[in-house]
């Protein structure tokens, strides 16, 4: 059954293949329609655009873990083996949307600040092909 009402953040995660990452924090996806402009010189003073291209982008945060099934270790070899990616930002209940999209990891940070503090890790995969939208 879908979700009603708001969704919390704890449901909506991102996931690389069926797999959630480990232990993630926060988690976004960006879509971006780019215009090209039409303005000529029967546009008076407006600016007149058209759509263009359309792209989008997937990040999040996670605290880093070597025992997780898609955690530090994981996604580290998937960035330095510049792995094409299928990966899906869902809810694990049945009838909610998911968005599937086929990621390039462009930008992998491993950060260990601090003192006795979570060693986190900050993941970025830009979007090829189109992106599919599913309940």
């Amino acid at each position: 059954m879908a979700s009603v009402g708001v969704v919390n953040t704890k449901y909506l995660k991102i996931y690389v293949g069926s797999t959630a990452i480990t232990c993630q924090t926060d988690g976004s996806l960006s879509i971006t329609n780019e215009t090209r402009d039409t303005t000529c010189k029967d546009s008076g003073q407006w600016k007149e655009l058209l759509y263009a291209q359309t792209g989008w982008e997937i990040s999040g945060t996670a605290n880093g873990s070597y025992d997780g099934t898609m955690s530090l270790n994981q996604l580290t070899a998937l960035a330095i083996a510049q792995t094409v990616s299928t990966v899906s930002f869902k809810t694990a209940v049945s009838g909610d949307d998911v968005l599937t999209v086929t990621v390039l990891w462009t930008k992998l940070d491993i950060a260990s600040a601090g003192t006795n503090q979570n060693v986190t890790i900050s993941y970025t995969g830009m979007g090829t092909g189109a992106l599919a939208q599913t309940s």
